[in-house]
């Protein structure tokens, strides 16, 4: 268990898992992944990545050496994993660009949910019936005014290459169905572009995730998160 950090009004980080090589935790909504220059000082006990350190949570002599495998939106929760030694960053690394990960997100989207599906085409992953979408994500050149860019979502089909951005895709399945006009969906992807997941589903058929205003949600949640 990480010790209190004084002043930061935040939920703390749970370790999930610890050995000499790797450290897995939960990320609190609230926490930037890593350290952003652009962000004001006030908020630099925000990062995850500097509190794990000065709770010598990591590897070497200090117990400080903690290297990033992905980030998840500061307004986000879910999984982070941290290689504790450069030897076993090269090789998670090498696993992320085979596609030999994963990565598994749960959403709660605003939307009708047969029209989403009418938009994406509907195949088969590892024995699962998902829905799948592909296109261009571009970055925009307007700051949000929720601070930091954002990115546009532009469908393209499969024989279609990027011109102004990066082409990813996403699977998707609904997983229960919410109250009022509200869908829990699993979404799986091997690409991790800056917002993917949030525009994408966001630009489906404005069906935006809750809590999401920078994409288009009607309302914040109470704790300013945003429901992935």
């Amino acid at each position: 268990k990480l010790p209190p950090d004084q002043g930061l009004f935040l939920p703390e980080p749970e370790v999930i898992f610890s050995n000499n090589l790797l450290l897995v935790v939960n990320k609190p909504a609230g926490y930037h992944s890593q350290p952003n220059e652009s962000i004001e000082q006030a908020t630099s006990k925000k990062c995850i990545l500097s509190r794990l350190k000065g709770s010598q949570l990591g590897g070497g002599s200090n117990k400080d050496f903690l290297l990033p495998m992905h980030r998840l939106d500061q307004p986000c929760t879910g999984v982070l994993l941290f290689a504790k030694n450069s030897k076993a960053g090269t090789r998670i690394g090498n696993a992320f660009r085979k596609h030999q990960i994963e990565k598994d997100y749960f959403v709660v989207v605003e939307g009708d949910i047969s029209t989403m599906k009418s938009k994406a085409e509907l195949v088969e992953v590892n024995t699962r019936r998902m829905y799948r979408l592909r296109g261009e994500i571009v970055p925009t050149k307007a700051y949000s005014q929720r601070g930091g860019k954002s990115v546009k979502f532009k469908p393209v089909s499969l024989t279609d290459k990027a011109v102004d951005g990066r082409v990813c895709e996403l699977e998707w399945e609904p997983v229960l169905t919410l109250s009022g006009n509200l869908h829990l969906l699993r979404v799986v992807t091997s690409t991790g572009a800056k917002h993917q997941v949030r525009a994408m589903m966001a630009q489906l058929n404005k069906s935006p995730i809750c809590g999401d205003l920078r994409y288009g949600a009607k309302s914040p949640l109470p704790d300013a998160s945003v429901a992935l």
